[in-house]
């Protein structure tokens, strides 16, 4: 007869110990999550927007589903940057309601403007970026051409 080997219940010295994840009580209940529980992920829609304070004439607008009122989001999608719209609270996968609606006019001169105004900003930084990666660049130069006079 052969002998099994006894199965090992100690880990090894080498390895660190087993940890357990714990849950802090300086955490609300909301942020709060256990391995078991999926990180809530919106629609891509809702990825590339935000949450805004509700001007006072734009209303809140009652979802389709009846399950409450549709928040309004603005856009930070490059073709819509800006644009606000009613999007389900229950937006979260496919399956689930999938209500949407531009409050903004895709025509709006503000809209164009805001657009306008955020490829100036992106222009800009590009044009300092590379200033700055010029004048080290010059600065470097400058020091090889010091140290090769001497």
């Amino acid at each position: 007869m052969t002998e099994r080997a006894p199965k090992r219940t100690q880990r090894s010295s080498h390895l660190p110990p087993k940890r357990t994840p714990k849950v802090t009580k300086s955490l609300s209940p909301k942020r709060r999550r256990t391995l078991a529980d999926p990180p809530v992920r919106p629609v891509n829609s809702l990825r590339n927007s935000n949450v805004r304070p509700l001007p006072a004439h734009i209303r809140p607008r009652e979802c389709r589903c009846k399950k409450g009122e549709c928040p309004i989001y603005t856009s930070r999608q490059e073709h819509s940057k800006g644009r606000r719209f009613y999007c389900c609270p229950f937006n979260r996968t496919p399956q689930d309601c999938r209500f949407f609606e531009w409050i903004d006019d895709a025509d709006d001169p503000i809209i164009e403007l805001k657009f306008q105004l955020e490829n100036h900003k992106e222009t800009m930084t590009k044009r300092i970026d590379d200033c700055s990666s010029l004048q080290q660049s010059i600065a470097w130069v400058e020091s090889f051409h010091e140290l090769a006079k001497s």
